[in-house]
C-alpha cells in the first residue's frame, strides 16, 4: 500500500500482462473543516471519489440528508461521541453493491427535520435483479422515521450494538435480517 496525497490508498494488481490500479480514499468530512476535513459534507465529495472500499469520517457536527449516492462498499465512520455527529438521513441508489457500512454516528429520519410525510434513516432504493447490497449498522443511533432501515435488495440487514428510538418500523427488508 501506498500512502498519497488526502488519504489515497493505491493497490496495483497484476493480471496476467496488465497492471490494473484500484483505488481506495479516506475522506474526512467536517461542517467547520476544522480538523483537516477535505470537505464540509458528504454531498461535496465528488462521486468519482467515492470509488469501492472507500471510506467517509464524519467529525462531530451536524449534516444535511445525503440521497442519490451510489454506494460499493463503501462505509461512513464518525470520529468521536456518536451523539456529536449528527446526519439527517442516508439514500442510496438502486446500483448499490456490496456493502454499505455505519459506524459510530446518530442518523436522524425526516421526522426531525420537516412535518413531511415520514422516512427512513437509512434506505438503498429500487430492485436491481443482479445484484445485492447489504446494511451494516454498528454503534449508532437511529431516530424520528417511520422505518429505521429500509432495504429494497436482495441483500442483509445487520445491525450491532445500535438504538432504534423514534421509530415505528426498525427494518423492512427484502433480503436476510
Amino acid at each position: 500500500f501506498n500512502r498519497g496525497i488526502f488519504g489515497k490508498y493505491q493497490i496495483s494488481l497484476l493480471i496476467g500482462r496488465k497492471t490494473m490500479t484500484l483505488q481506495k480514499f479516506v475522506h474526512d468530512v467536517s461542517p467547520e473543516l476544522t480538523r483537516d476535513a477535505q470537505f464540509r459534507s458528504i454531498s461535496d465529495i465528488p462521486s468519482a471519489m467515492l470509488t469501492p472500499g472507500s471510506t467517509v469520517r464524519l467529525f462531530p457536527g451536524t449534516y444535511d440528508p445525503v440521497s442519490g449516492v451510489n454506494g460499493v462498499n463503501l462505509s461512513f465512520v464518525g470520529v468521536g461521541d456518536r451523539e456529536e455527529i449528527i446526519v439527517g438521513g442516508f439514500t442510496f441508489s438502486n446500483s448499490s453493491t456490496g456493502t454499505l457500512t455505519f459506524e459510530n454516528m446518530t442518523v436522524k429520519g425526516p421526522n426531525a427535520i420537516t412535518t413531511a410525510a415520514a422516512g427512513k434513516c437509512i434506505e438503498v432504493t429500487g430492485v436491481h435483479a443482479d445484484t445485492a447490497c447489504n446494511v451494516l449498522v454498528r454503534h449508532c443511533t437511529l431516530s424520528n422515521s417511520n422505518v429505521g432501515i429500509m432495504s429494497h435488495t436482495a441483500g442483509t440487514v445487520a445491525v450491532e450494538y445500535s438504538d432504534l428510538t423514534g421509530v415505528d418500523k426498525a427494518i423492512r427488508a427484502n433480503g436476510a435480517i
